[in-house]
């Protein structure tokens, strides 16, 4: 007998969060509108550098209360610090 009792809908599942660290804005926008175009069940916190990442994650200043993300999605090609450096810090 086949049910669908394995089925979950996707709106059963929490908002993933998602940290991105991206300098360009347009890249920023293009990624939140591919998110929503794939129907991804996510918030996402948009930061502009390294430095500002490392305070989200570590979580001081204005970030003294911010959720630490699922997922972190990390420009490589930072402009004012790269994103390799902030990948290794």
């Amino acid at each position: 007998m086949h049910t669908n009792q394995n089925k979950i809908e996707s709106h059963e599942f929490k908002p993933i969060d998602i940290l991105m660290v991206e300098d360009n804005h347009t890249d920023a926008i293009i990624t939140r509108e591919a998110l929503i175009y794939a129907k991804v069940n996510n918030t996402l916190h948009v930061v502009e550098d390294g430095e500002e990442a490392i305070d989200y994650l570590m979580q001081r200043g204005k970030y003294s209360e911010a959720v630490l993300p699922d997922l972190i999605l990390l420009d490589l090609n930072l402009t004012a610090s790269t994103g390799l450096a902030t990948f290794f810090t």
